[in-house]
Parts: structure tokens; sequence; C-alpha cells
């Protein structure tokens, strides 16, 4: 199977609801990350993330950002979340 093959996959609007939430949680993880990396400091409660600099931070978050970007996109427009 090739990595770009489509998968379609049914879940309640809930569960998709969760994904959705924890893609956002994951992308503003990554940019504290980023923004740590650069500045050496970020807020108390921040998580920062395993990573080798801030690069590879911003190119994890754009992934994430993504990924909401292209699940949100296939939403009916009135339950986007955006």
């Amino acid at each position: 199977m090739r990595n770009d093959t489509p998968v379609e996959v049914t879940l309640s609007r809930n569960s998709f609801g969760q994904i959705l939430d924890a893609l956002f949680v994951l992308v503003e993880e990554w940019r504290e990350t980023a923004v740590f990396h650069e500045y050496g400091a970020c807020h108390d409660d921040a998580i920062i993330r395993e990573c080798s600099g801030t690069a590879e931070a911003r190119n994890m978050q754009r992934i994430y950002q993504e990924l909401i970007d292209e699940l949100s996109s296939q939403l009916p427009k009135k339950e986007s979340r955006r």
C-alpha cells in the first residue's frame, strides 16, 4: 500500500472532534517547542517536545496543522471548527 493512498474511516462526530482537539494540542506544543528553541524561554506551563531544534519543531507544527486542515475540510461547512 502506498503512503499517499486515501483511507476512509468512519467515526462518530464526538470521536472526530476528540481527534481534532488532540491535534490542536500537538500544534500548540510544537509551537511552544519552537519558541523555546528559538528564544530559550517559554510559558511556565508549556510542554516542550523532544526534537533537534527550531526547524524540526516548526516542521512538526506544520505537519499537524496540515492534518487538521485536511480533516476539517472533510466536515460539512457548518460543522467545521474553523
